[in-house]
């Protein structure tokens, strides 16, 4: 799957930033730690919620790349 033009949003009273990859719908969902994973009906990653986050923690917090294994490309 080939992502554009992701949304960003954060939520600095519930300390929630999201990135939504897809406007398709979330029918399945993966919690690891503080970060939930909204998959599509065909397995593709949809939006990824990092819970609990504050600027000053951003630094700390695993990449993306490092939750869901995504490959290194060029």
């Amino acid at each position: 799957m080939k992502i554009k033009n992701p949304k960003v949003k954060y939520d600095p009273e519930a300390k929630i930033l999201s990135v939504r990859l897809s406007s398709g719908p979330g029918i399945d969902s993966e919690v690891k730690g503080n970060v939930v994973l909204d998959y599509d009906a065909k397995g593709n990653l949809v939006n990824v919620d990092i819970m609990k986050v504050s600027l000053s923690e951003f630094g700390s917090t695993p990449t993306l790349r490092e939750l869901i294994r995504i490959p290194k490309t060029a």
